[in-house]
């Protein structure tokens, strides 16, 4: 009997956390500066998967009490009703991808590290996630301008919604269509 509450019990964690990212990823796309957010409908769809890997964010939030952790959830562009293809949970140095396996329908993860400078240790770097850890540093309206981190203006890329979640539950998403390294915007804006 006690193990079917704590069950329940982490169940209905689960539930409220999941809950939760999606009221903010649906704020996200509702002060979104871009035109394919008002467009993007996916959310449904993902909030009935995201229970698979919110066991790992919530082991995560546990060992990591007082750091904010960050979750990336990456839609394909032109895939319609599709789930998130390819997700990153990130906190401290651990970085967590999950690709979506669609002959089983079930996510693959592979643990991996940070070194500095946020390159992983295939060598990649991981520019988004370096910008946005020093942006909420200084302050939690990082979200407010998109703009200042991509554009919708591409021919690629994908749908991509940040959300970090923070030490006291607070969570806070944007959403993004192609993220644009800050090297590459100083070219652009020159």
């Amino acid at each position: 009997m006690l193990i079917f509450g704590l069950c329940g019990s982490q169940f209905s964690y689960g539930q409220k956390l999941n809950n939760q990212i999606d009221k903010s990823q649906k704020a996200a796309i509702s002060c979104s500066p871009f035109k394919t957010a008002k467009r993007y409908k996916e959310l449904a769809r993902q909030r009935r998967l995201r229970p698979e890997y919110l066991t790992l964010v919530d082991s995560l939030r546990k060992v990591f009490p007082k750091d904010t952790l960050l979750l990336t959830e990456s839609y394909d562009f032109i895939c319609f009703g599709c789930p998130a293809d390819y997700i990153q949970i990130q906190i401290g140095d651990n970085l967590f991808s999950l690709r979506r396996d669609f002959q089983s329908k079930k996510y693959i993860i592979k643990t991996g590290k940070l070194l500095e400078l946020y390159f992983d240790e295939t060598g990649y770097y991981h520019s988004d996630i370096n910008e946005l850890r020093k942006e909420i540093s200084i302050s939690d309206n990082w979200n407010t301008n998109p703009e200042k981190y991509g554009t919708e203006d591409c021919f690629d890329g994908g749908h991509t919604f940040y959300s970090f979640i923070y030490p006291s539950g607070k969570i806070i998403s944007m959403y993004m269509r192609c993220w644009i390294d800050i090297e590459r915007r100083k070219k652009i804006n020159k």
